[in-house]
């Protein structure tokens, strides 16, 4: 993959994990560690509240997920310091990417 790094930040403390994804051009998985969700997954794309905040949009989608508005693949929108959450059993199946390199990505999942 491309442009992708998945930081060693993430931890789990009982049924809650969190971490971070750093993702840019290329589609990458939240998490690729599958686990049974109870509840599902916060994202949140850091904004100018934040130390290091994205300089552009990341997309949530599937693992075709695209940086853009195409009916089939394109993702949702996370502008800066906007946040998203999914009622998903499985993490590993949300991908984002994004048109820019190293955007970030807050995550936590129950």
């Amino acid at each position: 993959m491309h442009d992708v790094t998945i930081i060693g930040r993430a931890s789990e403390v009982g049924l809650v994990r969190m971490g971070h994804t750093v993702v840019g051009l290329a589609a990458a998985q939240i998490t690729t560690c599958p686990r049974q969700l109870t509840k599902g997954i916060w994202i949140k794309a850091p904004g100018t509240l934040h130390t290091a905040a994205n300089s552009d949009s990341v997309y949530v989608g599937k693992s075709n997920v695209t940086a853009d508005s195409d009916v089939e693949t394109g993702g949702y929108e996370l502008a800066p310091g906007e946040e998203l959450f999914l009622e998903v059993d499985d993490p590993s199946e949300v991908w984002v990417v994004s048109t820019a390199g190293a955007q970030d990505i807050g995550w936590i999942m129950y």
